[in-house]
Protein backbone atom coordinates (compact mmCIF):
# COMPACT_ATOMS: atom_id res chain seq x y z
CA UNK A 1 0.00 0.00 0.00
CA UNK A 2 2.96 2.78 0.64
CA UNK A 3 4.28 4.37 -2.30
CA UNK A 4 7.95 3.28 -0.59
CA UNK A 5 6.70 -0.63 -0.16
CA UNK A 6 9.91 -2.70 -1.67
CA UNK A 7 7.46 -5.98 -1.72
CA UNK A 8 4.96 -4.60 -3.84
CA UNK A 9 4.69 -3.13 -7.59
CA UNK A 10 1.64 -0.87 -6.41
CA UNK A 11 2.25 3.03 -6.11
CA UNK A 12 0.15 4.88 -5.02
CA UNK A 13 0.49 9.64 -4.52
CA UNK A 14 -2.29 11.67 -2.85
CA UNK A 15 -3.78 13.73 -5.47
CA UNK A 16 -3.27 17.53 -4.87
CA UNK A 17 -6.92 19.05 -6.39
CA UNK A 18 -6.23 22.67 -4.58
CA UNK A 19 -2.99 23.15 -7.10
CA UNK A 20 -5.16 22.82 -9.71
CA UNK A 21 -6.70 25.68 -11.75
CA UNK A 22 -10.29 24.59 -11.88
CA UNK A 23 -10.50 24.39 -7.73
CA UNK A 24 -8.40 27.76 -7.37
CA UNK A 25 -11.04 29.67 -9.43
CA UNK A 26 -13.98 27.97 -8.34
CA UNK A 27 -12.75 28.60 -4.38
CA UNK A 28 -11.46 32.02 -5.25
CA UNK A 29 -14.92 32.88 -6.56
CA UNK A 30 -17.75 30.48 -5.34
CA UNK A 31 -18.98 32.81 -2.40
CA UNK A 32 -18.92 36.21 -4.13
CA UNK A 33 -21.45 34.34 -7.28
CA UNK A 34 -23.45 32.83 -4.84
CA UNK A 35 -23.85 36.16 -2.79
CA UNK A 36 -24.51 37.97 -6.46
CA UNK A 37 -27.02 35.73 -7.22
CA UNK A 38 -28.98 35.92 -4.07
CA UNK A 39 -28.66 39.78 -4.37
CA UNK A 40 -29.89 39.68 -7.90
CA UNK A 41 -33.01 37.46 -6.65
CA UNK A 42 -31.67 34.30 -8.39
CA UNK A 43 -31.21 32.00 -5.78
CA UNK A 44 -29.13 28.71 -6.41
CA UNK A 45 -30.70 25.50 -6.27
CA UNK A 46 -30.03 23.36 -3.22
CA UNK A 47 -28.54 20.74 -5.41
CA UNK A 48 -26.18 23.23 -6.96
CA UNK A 49 -25.25 24.72 -4.04
CA UNK A 50 -24.42 20.70 -2.70
CA UNK A 51 -22.00 20.16 -5.45
CA UNK A 52 -19.92 22.99 -5.60
CA UNK A 53 -19.41 22.98 -1.94
CA UNK A 54 -18.71 18.81 -2.06
CA UNK A 55 -16.37 19.64 -4.57
CA UNK A 56 -14.29 22.28 -2.65
CA UNK A 57 -13.69 19.37 -0.12
CA UNK A 58 -12.86 16.91 -2.54
CA UNK A 59 -9.61 15.11 -1.85
CA UNK A 60 -7.80 17.34 0.75
CA UNK A 61 -7.51 15.57 4.27
CA UNK A 62 -8.60 18.55 6.05
CA UNK A 63 -11.92 17.28 5.77
CA UNK A 64 -11.95 13.55 6.07
CA UNK A 65 -9.43 10.82 5.62
CA UNK A 66 -8.85 7.36 6.02
CA UNK A 67 -5.58 6.20 7.24
CA UNK A 68 -4.11 3.10 5.51
CA UNK A 69 -1.14 0.99 6.76
CA UNK A 70 0.73 -1.81 3.93
CA UNK A 71 0.38 -5.55 5.95
CA UNK A 72 3.77 -6.21 4.38
CA UNK A 73 6.64 -3.20 5.01
CA UNK A 74 4.30 -1.10 7.38
CA UNK A 75 4.38 2.34 5.40
CA UNK A 76 1.49 4.10 6.13
CA UNK A 77 -0.39 6.49 3.94
CA UNK A 78 -3.22 9.25 4.85
CA UNK A 79 -6.60 8.54 1.36
CA UNK A 80 -8.68 11.66 1.43
CA UNK A 81 -12.14 10.77 1.26
CA UNK A 82 -13.52 11.89 -2.32
CA UNK A 83 -17.46 13.74 -3.21
CA UNK A 84 -18.33 10.92 -5.44
CA UNK A 85 -20.36 13.75 -7.25
CA UNK A 86 -21.54 13.88 -11.05
CA UNK A 87 -21.46 17.02 -12.12
CA UNK A 88 -17.70 18.88 -12.69
CA UNK A 89 -15.11 17.12 -10.25
CA UNK A 90 -12.47 15.89 -12.61
CA UNK A 91 -11.46 12.93 -10.39
CA UNK A 92 -15.00 11.72 -9.47
CA UNK A 93 -16.32 11.82 -12.43
CA UNK A 94 -13.67 10.26 -14.56
CA UNK A 95 -13.85 7.25 -11.93
CA UNK A 96 -17.52 7.13 -12.48
CA UNK A 97 -17.21 7.34 -16.11
CA UNK A 98 -14.12 4.67 -16.53
CA UNK A 99 -16.31 2.43 -14.20
CA UNK A 100 -19.31 2.80 -16.84
CA UNK A 101 -17.46 2.16 -19.96
CA UNK A 102 -16.06 -1.29 -18.13
CA UNK A 103 -19.12 -2.32 -16.58
CA UNK A 104 -20.88 -1.61 -20.38
CA UNK A 105 -18.22 -3.00 -21.92
CA UNK A 106 -17.96 -6.19 -19.69
CA UNK A 107 -21.24 -7.37 -18.97
CA UNK A 108 -24.33 -5.34 -20.70
CA UNK A 109 -23.52 -4.66 -24.79
CA UNK A 110 -22.53 -7.65 -26.73
CA UNK A 111 -20.09 -7.82 -29.71
CA UNK A 112 -22.05 -5.93 -32.62
CA UNK A 113 -21.30 -2.93 -34.66
CA UNK A 114 -22.55 0.48 -32.90
CA UNK A 115 -23.19 3.86 -34.27
CA UNK A 116 -22.95 6.76 -31.99
CA UNK A 117 -25.68 9.64 -32.32
CA UNK A 118 -25.95 12.94 -30.79
CA UNK A 119 -29.14 14.70 -30.36
CA UNK A 120 -29.04 18.71 -29.55
CA UNK A 121 -31.97 20.62 -28.93
CA UNK A 122 -33.56 24.03 -28.95
CA UNK A 123 -31.90 26.51 -26.55
CA UNK A 124 -35.76 27.17 -24.90
CA UNK A 125 -36.33 23.89 -24.72
CA UNK A 126 -32.87 23.19 -23.47
CA UNK A 127 -34.56 24.93 -19.93
CA UNK A 128 -37.42 23.45 -19.65
CA UNK A 129 -35.87 19.82 -19.77
CA UNK A 130 -33.40 20.67 -17.52
CA UNK A 131 -35.92 21.29 -14.75
CA UNK A 132 -38.82 19.39 -15.83
CA UNK A 133 -38.02 15.31 -15.92
CA UNK A 134 -41.10 14.16 -17.24
CA UNK A 135 -40.72 16.19 -20.19
CA UNK A 136 -37.15 15.14 -20.67
CA UNK A 137 -38.54 11.60 -20.39
CA UNK A 138 -40.98 12.30 -23.13
CA UNK A 139 -38.43 14.07 -25.84
CA UNK A 140 -36.03 11.30 -24.86
CA UNK A 141 -38.95 8.62 -25.59
CA UNK A 142 -39.34 10.94 -29.17
CA UNK A 143 -35.97 10.30 -30.16
CA UNK A 144 -35.67 7.02 -29.69
CA UNK A 145 -39.01 6.08 -31.24
CA UNK A 146 -37.45 7.63 -34.39
CA UNK A 147 -33.79 6.41 -34.16
CA UNK A 148 -35.42 2.78 -33.57
CA UNK A 149 -38.26 3.52 -36.39
CA UNK A 150 -34.87 3.65 -39.04
CA UNK A 151 -34.14 0.26 -38.03
CA UNK A 152 -37.01 -1.43 -37.74
CA UNK A 153 -37.77 -0.11 -41.47
CA UNK A 154 -34.35 -1.40 -42.80
CA UNK A 155 -35.12 -4.91 -41.28
CA UNK A 156 -38.41 -5.22 -42.61
CA UNK A 157 -37.04 -4.08 -46.20
CA UNK A 158 -34.90 -7.45 -45.74
CA UNK A 159 -37.79 -9.50 -44.56
CA UNK A 160 -36.93 -10.01 -40.85
CA UNK A 161 -39.60 -10.31 -38.70
CA UNK A 162 -40.18 -9.14 -35.26
CA UNK A 163 -36.58 -7.24 -35.40
CA UNK A 164 -35.47 -5.90 -31.95
CA UNK A 165 -33.40 -2.45 -31.46
CA UNK A 166 -30.91 -1.64 -29.38
CA UNK A 167 -29.69 1.34 -27.97
CA UNK A 168 -28.46 3.09 -24.30
CA UNK A 169 -28.34 6.99 -24.00
CA UNK A 170 -26.24 8.99 -22.03
CA UNK A 171 -27.12 12.89 -21.02
CA UNK A 172 -24.77 15.80 -20.45
CA UNK A 173 -25.87 19.05 -19.74
CA UNK A 174 -23.13 21.17 -20.61
CA UNK A 175 -21.33 22.33 -23.32
CA UNK A 176 -17.70 23.13 -23.69
CA UNK A 177 -18.18 26.62 -22.84
CA UNK A 178 -19.74 25.51 -19.23
CA UNK A 179 -23.17 26.26 -20.63
CA UNK A 180 -26.79 24.69 -19.66
CA UNK A 181 -26.52 22.72 -23.29
CA UNK A 182 -28.46 19.71 -22.32
CA UNK A 183 -27.92 17.07 -25.06
CA UNK A 184 -28.19 13.39 -25.56
CA UNK A 185 -24.98 10.91 -27.02
CA UNK A 186 -26.77 7.60 -27.89
CA UNK A 187 -24.58 4.42 -28.71
CA UNK A 188 -26.81 1.99 -31.06
CA UNK A 189 -26.58 -1.22 -31.78
CA UNK A 190 -25.85 -0.54 -35.69
CA UNK A 191 -28.90 -3.53 -36.81
CA UNK A 192 -31.28 -5.43 -35.24
CA UNK A 193 -31.82 -8.72 -33.74
CA UNK A 194 -34.30 -11.24 -34.33
CA UNK A 195 -35.19 -14.48 -33.86
CA UNK A 196 -34.11 -17.58 -35.86
CA UNK A 197 -35.85 -21.14 -34.39
CA UNK A 198 -34.11 -21.13 -31.38
CA UNK A 199 -31.46 -18.76 -31.95
CA UNK A 200 -31.33 -14.97 -31.38
CA UNK A 201 -29.17 -13.20 -34.38
CA UNK A 202 -28.45 -10.25 -35.17
CA UNK A 203 -28.46 -8.29 -39.17
CA UNK A 204 -26.56 -5.25 -39.32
Amino acid sequence: MGAACKQSQVQYSRREPDKSLLYQIVRDNWETFKANRELEGRFLPEFVIREFEAYLKCGLPQFGFLRLKCKDCGEEKVVAFSCKKKGFCISCAGKRQVECASHLIDNILPFVPYRQIVVSFPIPLRHWMNWNKKLLSKVHKLVIDEISRYYLDKAKELGIQNPKPGSITFLQRFGSAADLNIHAHILCADGVWYEAGEDIRFKK
